[in-house]
């Protein structure tokens, strides 16, 4: 009996420790991590990321925090990620900003596929 006690309350402390992890996280990204990863490269190819040196930062980092952002593994190489996405065929009809730009913009002739 005291066996099944101890594994009951073991079960309980994972239990409560999972639920409060995630409550640390208010936000969840829905979409895939490819398209996070596109969202993270826009951000990078502004350049209006800096980091605490006040130098642009690097994919990397933007990565690192954008993925920790929404409790996701970032990618361990984010540039060869982003090659794949250049890479990937029917570029505009598959892209999140095309996408996005569509709804926001209802003459965007480039992107009338994906509507």
């Amino acid at each position: 009996m005291e066996k099944i006690i101890y594994y009951y309350i073991r079960y309980r402390k994972r239990l409560v420790k999972k639920i409060k992890k995630h409550r640390r996280h208010k936000y969840r990204w829905e979409g895939t991590q490819k398209d996070l990863m596109e969202v993270v490269y826009c951000l990078y190819l502004t350049g209006n990321v800096r980091n605490s040196m006040d130098d642009t930062a690097q994919l990397s980092e933007i990565s690192d925090h954008i993925f920790k952002m929404f409790d996701l593994e970032p990618p361990s190489n984010p540039s060869r990620v982003v090659a794949g996405l250049k890479a990937r065929v029917n570029q505009i009809e598959r892209s999140v900003f095309c996408k996005a730009l569509s709804h926001l913009y209802a003459d965007l002739s480039i992107c009338k596929k994906n509507r």
